[in-house]
């Protein structure tokens, strides 16, 4: 049973939804948003909503439906947050994506553009050996003298690492090594049994920091390893007695090697010399000592550089 809503209900019903409309501002404060609130997306008929009856800037673009707003009608409005430029195409902003915006894995090699990666964009310690597939890295991927003997681990390069005649003195650096002598015309007076150390003033070479001004009478093996140690001495002619050279440490005192024989008698200098392969161990210092049993004074000559010590590094 269907039931007429008389004319002047109708009417009346009007009037006071009017009456509603014109009095939602007359409420003011809690009254008049709950009032607003009874009339949505739903109470509206399409069309109803024109430019004019939307206020300035209170739309965002949440509050359309897809593929509601055109391209166009976006067209020289300027982008905010990461974006730069203006719509419809902005860009990213300088420095907005960083490691944090990035999904682990989200980036790999079918994403990174030929040259866009260098030395520039790798934070220090990103790239480690693990890192580094075989064979990747080539002669045309290293820069001029960018690799030295701090990046490479031991043992890391060997004759298979080296092309042929690649290596040649240039590339290598002076092995530590000196040899001292007494210049030409020096004299030094040995007591008779007396053991003297040689000061030595004059040089041949010295690299490395086995021989300084400052201490003379030694020379220092700056790394640990393997050394050639040589000496020689001119003793002026005598024919008496016997004539002693040896090679100490001198912080042990310890004789590291030596050689002792009688003076040549037919009037003419006595010359020695001694030679050894040692391991010496890093700051440990040797000297050459001398000796002559003669019963009075005898003196080393500076000849030519035959009165020297030599200690020369050969291998680790």
């Amino acid at each position: 049973m269907s039931r007429t809503i008389p004319r002047r209900a109708v009417a009346a019903l009007v009037v006071l939804a009017v009456g509603v409309g014109a009095a939602l501002p007359a409420l003011g404060g809690a009254a008049e948003e709950r009032a607003r609130a009874l009339i949505g997306t739903a109470q509206l008929k399409n069309g109803a909503v024109t430019n004019a009856k939307v206020r300035a800037g209170s739309l965002r673009y949440a509050a359309f439906a897809k593929r509601q707003v055109a391209p166009w009608s976006l067209k020289g409005i300027p982008a905010g947050g990461v974006l730069t430029g203006a719509y419809p195409a902005p860009g990213l902003a300088a420095g907005s994506v960083r490691a944090a915006q990035i999904a682990p894995g989200a980036v790999g090699r079918s994403e990174i553009a030929a040259g866009a990666v260098g030395s520039e964009e790798l934070a220090q310690g990103a790239v480690r050996a693990i890192d580094i597939a075989n064979g990747s890295i080539g002669a045309s991927k290293i820069a001029p003298d960018s690799i030295g003997k701090g990046q490479i681990a031991p043992g890391g390069v060997g004759a298979s690492e080296i092309a042929r005649g690649a290596v040649g003195p240039g590339e290598l650096a002076a092995l530590p090594g000196a040899r001292v002598y007494l210049a030409e015309g020096t004299r030094i007076d040995l007591a008779s049994g007396t053991r003297t150390t040689l000061r030595f003033g004059a040089r041949a070479y010295s690299q490395g920091g086995v021989w300084s001004d400052a201490q003379p009478d030694r020379l220092t093996a700056p790394v640990a390893g393997v050394y050639q140690v040589t000496a020689g001495v001119v003793f002026e002619d005598n024919g008496s007695g016997a004539r002693g050279v040896w090679i100490v440490d001198t912080g042990s005192g310890a004789v590291l090697a030596g050689e002792r024989e009688n003076a040549v008698i037919l009037n003419a200098p006595t010359e020695l010399t001694v030679s050894s392969v040692l391991h010496l161990n890093a700051g440990q210092q040797v000297a050459l000592q001398v000796e002559q049993s003669a019963g009075r004074t005898v003196s080393v000559l500076g000849a030519g550089q035959q009165t020297a010590l030599g200690l020369q590094f050969l291998s680790p």
